[in-house]
């Protein structure tokens, strides 16, 4: 028996020696720097042999641009300013920016459709005392707010905000800082708040630091989007936002400001129910509160399938195609965001549309060649002790993960672009509508001249044999959205003429005065060539 707790010692003992004879071997190049970096604590977070593999040492650029700074102040001639840029630069500091070690970043193929993209921010496990480390939670944890979400979820985003601790770190800062107003701001924000009902130390510490977003669509309710020259209909989107809570404080608060929503309760639940809302979408706005969570959404409907999803365990988490990107993500984490490629289907959708009817292919094409036609992606974020790692899995292209800057101005440029196009694809329409009824007009008005009448007829269609060619070169029977033009006599020497708008609904003969240009869908109604009802004009 002795012989072998020996042997097992012994070889436990050798196993140890050649593991660490051998660990170098991992990095067969590497050299021993002559300051010692955080190489070593990040290598182990990110994926070797990849197509990215890649470690940023701050250390050495840090200390120095703290100390080029330190003389700047001390150089600068006035004493009030080179205290305001020192307070500013220690709030910087203490932020704990200059704590940040290293940088790592790595990508890998985990199948031949999706890649694996690490990111590592890493600290000394003695240097963690900014702000920056302490938002977040102490380790990661079992990511409980995806049960909450449906199965036509599109899009979400949960994280850890803890704002209790913010606050009170702000407090402190400005408290300590040379900048002029701080200290009145910190000193009468929360009486302020208090003479208003709202006891702000309170009201955060009721909350437990989660908070998120998300986004579904409906495929078995369909609505028709705003803009662009032709209809485009699209599943029904609702929004929700999530707040996790300890105790109803915030809803109480919020029920006590707004007596105008509709109060119900039930054993699980309390609820704010507010009035519904004229938008393109489905807007019943309601504020559920059960234990655990405060929700908004954008309808009572939405608030029941996240309940149903989180009761029955039926939501997005138990689908395939959440599944197929999570296996290769950290089961716990103090985040996660997720994108499906039907919000990308749709999103395609909408860009094509609008570049198409703006006669501008350029933004549609470059977002095209970047992105994949269904893009997908789940990413988990952590607080560990030595720092944060953010791991994703998707299936962009591996290269395009050196132009992520490029990438994410791409999208918020077409984010900005795509409405500017489609409105003015419309407002082109309306222009050219408003001139063919007034060149119509001014036919008409020619031809009353020469006969002391203007047309009798029912039918803008019943104009064309008479006017053209000789008052009217063509004369065009549609609007530039392909609705028929309207005509109707209102005497003999007087007549009105009309379009119904890019929605084809003609609102009656009676309407006068002007809209906003960008109200498309109003009529259009013009008389010896002024028009009695249309548009603003700036």
């Amino acid at each position: 028996m002795k012989k072998t707790v020996l042997y097992i010692v012994i070889g436990l003992l050798a196993g140890a020696g050649l593991m660490y004879l051998l660990a170098p071997a991992r990095f067969p190049n590497e050299r021993r720097p002559a300051e010692p970096t955080s190489f070593r604590a990040v290598a182990p977070r990110l994926d070797a042999g990849g197509d990215i593999y890649a470690y940023f040492s701050t250390e050495r650029i840090i200390r120095s641009t703290e100390e080029l700074v330190s003389k700047f102040v001390k150089a600068m001639p006035g004493q009030g300013e080179a205290a305001v840029i020192s307070s500013v630069l220690r709030l910087i500091g203490r932020i704990g920016l200059n704590e940040i070690s290293g940088l790592g970043l790595s990508n890998i193929s985990v199948s031949p459709e999706l890649h694996r993209t690490k990111i590592v921010v890493h600290h000394y496990p003695n240097k963690n005392k900014g702000l920056i480390w302490q938002l977040g939670g102490p380790a990661p944890r079992a990511l409980t707010e995806l049960d909450l979400l449906p199965a036509d979820t599109v899009f979400g985003v949960f994280g850890e905000l803890r704002l209790d601790s913010f606050w009170a770190w702000l407090k402190a800062e400005l408290k300590d800082s040379d900048i002029p107003g701080a200290q009145n701001f910190v000193l009468q924000s929360e009486p302020m708040l208090a003479a208003q009902g709202v006891n702000l130390p309170e009201l955060l510490g009721s909350l437990t630091g989660s908070v998120g977003f998300f986004v579904t669509l409906d495929k078995e309710r369909q609505v028709t989007l705003p803009g662009g020259g032709s209809s485009m209909t699209i599943p029904e989107p609702g929004l929700a936002l999530v707040v996790g809570v300890k105790n109803p404080s915030l809803f109480e608060l919020i029920k006590s400001k707004l007596p105008m929503a509709r109060f119900s309760e039930k054993p699980d639940r309390k609820t704010l129910q507010f009035s519904v809302l004229s938008a393109p979408i489905p807007l019943e706005p309601c504020i559920t509160a059960v234990k655990d969570y405060l929700i908004v959404s954008t309808t009572p409907r939405l608030a029941e399938a996240i309940l149903q999803a989180r009761r029955q365990g039926d939501g997005l988490r138990r689908s395939d195609e959440f599944a197929a990107l999570a296996r290769y993500t950290p089961d716990k984490g103090n985040g996660f965001s997720f994108i499906s490629p039907r919000l990308w289907r749709i999103y395609s959708d909408i860009i094509g549309q609008a570049a198409g009817e703006a006669g501008d292919d350029k933004i549609k094409d470059f977002v095209f060649s970047i992105f994949p036609k269904e893009l997908k992606a789940y990413s988990v974020f952590e607080y560990r002790p030595d720092g944060v790692v953010w791991t994703t899995c998707h299936n962009l292209n591996p290269e395009l993960m050196l132009l992520l800057p490029a990438v994410s101005l791409a999208g918020i440029a077409a984010a900005i672009a795509v409405p500017s196009m489609m409105q003015s694809g419309d407002k082109a329409k309306q222009n050219s509508t408003m001139s063919s009824l007034k060149s119509a007009s001014l036919a008409i008005d020619s031809y009353l001249i020469d006969t002391a009448a203007v047309p009798d007829v029912s039918r803008f269609a019943e104009l064309k044999p008479l006017l053209q060619p000789f008052y009217i070169k063509s004369l065009l029977l549609k609007d530039a959205w392909g609705n028929d033009l309207l005509y109707k006599r209102v005497g003999r020497d007087a007549c009105l003429i009309a379009s119904p708008g890019k929605d084809g609904i003609f609102r009656g003969w009676e309407q006068k005065g002007s809209f906003s240009g960008e109200l498309f869908d109003q009529d259009l109604i013009i008389s010896s060539g002024q028009f009695v009802f249309g548009p603003e004009i700036k």
